[in-house]
């Protein structure tokens, strides 16, 4: 029983850092086109996250049976890294 219950936590875990890290790169994005306006050049931005696991799937754009219960909403930052405009 303590492993599903673990497998659960998990899972919970990544897909909070999922939406955490979307509200912040869209916050990112949105302060980013105010400087670039100011004359700052247009590199991407740089976020870092504590969890390697939800860093990597983050990075993957293939959804495995740990992170298929994850929002669609939330693979906003799967987009942002794969058109370069966020690093993590």
């Amino acid at each position: 029983m303590g492993s599903k219950i673990q497998a659960t936590l998990a899972a919970s875990t990544t897909e909070v850092e999922h939406v955490a890290a979307a509200m912040a790169a869209k916050e990112a994005i949105w302060m980013g086109g105010h400087v670039r306006e100011h004359g700052a050049d247009d590199e991407p931005v740089v976020m870092h996250c504590d969890s390697p696991v939800a860093a990597a799937s983050m990075r993957n754009t293939t959804s495995s049976a740990g992170t298929k219960h994850i929002d669609v909403t939330s693979h906003f930052v799967r987009k942002c890294v794969d058109g370069g405009t966020i690093n993590i």
